[in-house]
């Protein structure tokens, strides 16, 4: 037995659910369902009501939702938003494609495809870049209050308030570094997270955290686990880890409230609760007691909405040939339950089912009763003594029978006709089409000398696709994070081991994946 919560299924996608967000305090959730459709649901009690519907032409790539918009970032670079009825308020292009749309200081900043962020007018302007800060390649970024904490692919880390630079973290070590996560903390101050490359066989990465506030170094932490993901909570900030760990941070102090044995993908809480997407599981602890409920698909967005005390989670299992995955929801002050393992996933395998009028339902004596009282007493007398339900249907069963004969003649010369068509559209030419074959490229080896990082090439061009059905393309780095949706992309690597994944997916929504490993060593180029 597990301890888990009552779920229930408050929406059954007909597409996959690309892309989510919300906005907690007015009560909104959107999804992008398929590639290209926006949907806007009101959040209600235990249910959600769809207020609009938006089709595109584009794939959308990134969704944002704030208190007075929605904002779309779509594939080929436009860039749109919508107040809450769904009327279009702004519309904009960003020539170098879009990566993530953020919201900062009534703000909207949008990561471009090639690592530029951009602090972005309603006419689409941009007042600020991060180029003004010598930041060329943005990882990415996360904001507080008053502070926005940007992250480079090269490990450079800058604090900006009012367009300003106001921090700068100070490069370490010789061989690489990388910085996998930063956050700004309640109080102000900033967590890091670094990577410092292993540079000889059998050697490991170093992991460590860095605390600091005003430019100062508090502390430094070596950790065994990578920090994937982190969550404010009041004046304890949460960190989700790779090895599926869940750590509070809090004075200094890091201590492990939570161990799920999966990469911990999103992080939430509400009062007491603390709420973790792993894997195919929403764990939670409540009140010192760890809890768990299954989800159709990886875990990835967990929202919860303080005035109705509701949670609703979602996710896709990343596989385009499995059924879309439903958006679950579930009262967090509801009493904890029990379960066997195998019930965990009941709430999502049951249909809704609407029931409609059965024999007995039609036929009850209520409604027997009803039908009398619109009959005269001589009436009522004669029916009483002649009821229909019990009299004996001869005439009926004889004419049943005397057509039965025929019915079997029509029943076989239906079953010949219908086989005849069954083969004719078997024996029909269909036309073939052959399934591309992702081909990310042949394993590289690069030296470089001085230079803290080099630039490489990763091209899909070899990619095997005789009927030129090829519909998207997608490179992922080796935390599954994507970077480009192009064949060729160029990316910048300091000293390691690097893997990329292409996938590649045709107009039949058949997808193929192929991976390429690019080592970058330390070393001369004479």
């Amino acid at each position: 037995m597990v301890v888990s919560r009552h779920v229930e299924c408050v929406y059954r996608p007909k597409e996959k659910i690309r892309l989510s967000h919300a906005h907690q305090r007015t009560n909104t959730l959107v999804i992008a369902e398929g590639h290209s459709t926006l949907i806007i649901f009101d959040v209600l009690e235990m249910r959600l009501n769809q207020r609009l519907r938006i089709e595109f032409e584009s794939t959308i790539a990134s969704l944002l939702c704030t208190e007075e918009h929605i904002w779309c970032g779509f594939e080929d670079g436009d860039v749109k938003g919508f107040n809450h009825r769904g009327e279009l308020t702004f519309s904009f292009k960003i020539e170098a494609g879009i990566g993530c749309l953020r919201w900062y200081n009534q703000t909207l900043y949008v990561l471009d495809g090639m690592g530029v962020l951009h602090a972005c007018l309603n006419d689409g302007n941009s007042f600020w870049s991060s180029l003004e800060c010598g930041l060329e390649d943005v990882n990415s970024c996360s904001s507080s209050k008053d502070s926005l904490l940007v992250v480079g692919e090269d490990g450079s880390c800058q604090l900006i308030r009012s367009s300003q630079t106001v921090w700068s973290r100070p490069s370490r070590g010789i061989h690489g570094e990388r910085i996998s996560h930063g956050s700004v903390c309640s109080d102000g101050s900033l967590l890091i997270c670094r990577e410092a490359a292993a540079f000889s066989d059998g050697e490991e990465e170093v992991i460590e955290l860095e605390h600091w506030n005003e430019g100062a170094l508090l502390s430094r932490f070596e950790l065994s686990k990578r920090v994937l993901t982190s969550f404010q909570m009041n004046k304890t900030l949460l960190l989700g880890c790779d090895n599926g760990d869940v750590l509070t941070f809090e004075d200094g102090l890091v201590e492990i409230v939570l161990s799920t044995n999966h990469p911990i993908q999103t992080l939430a809480s509400f009062d007491n609760h603390i709420l973790a997407g792993s894997w195919f599981y929403l764990n939670g602890i409540s009140n010192g007691i760890h809890w768990k409920v299954e989800h159709q698909g990886f875990v990835e967005q967990v929202f919860v909405f303080e005035s109705l005390q509701l949670l609703i989670f979602l996710g896709q299992d990343q596989n385009d040939f499995t059924e879309p995955e439903p958006i679950g929801a579930l009262v967090l002050h509801d009493n904890l339950i029990e379960l066997d393992e195998s019930e965990l996933s009941l709430w999502f395998e049951a249909e809704n089912v609407v029931y409609g009028h059965g024999v007995d339902e039609l036929y009850e004596d209520t409604q027997h009763q009803e039908m009398l009282s619109f009959l005269s007493e001589e009436e009522r007398l004669q029916f009483q003594a002649t009821d229909v339900h019990h009299q004996p249907m001869t005439g009926l069963m004889k004419a049943l029978l005397d057509t039965q004969e025929t019915s079997d003649i029509d029943v076989e010369l239906n079953s010949v006709e219908i086989e005849n068509e069954l083969l004719n559209e078997l024996t029909a030419p269909v036309e073939q089409y052959e399934i591309p074959q992702a081909d990310a490229g042949h394993d590289q080896t690069h030296v470089i000398g001085k230079a803290d990082s080099i630039v490489v090439i990763l091209d899909g061009h070899s990619t095997y696709d005789p009927d030129q059905r090829i519909s998207h393309w997608q490179w992922f780095d080796q935390r599954g994070r994507e970077i480009a949706t192009q064949p060729v992309v160029k990316v910048k690597l300091p000293v390691g081991t690097h893997t990329f994944v292409l996938r590649v997916r045709n107009v039949d929504d058949i997808t193929t994946t192929d991976s390429v490993h690019i080592h970058v060593l330390e070393g001369s180029t004479s």
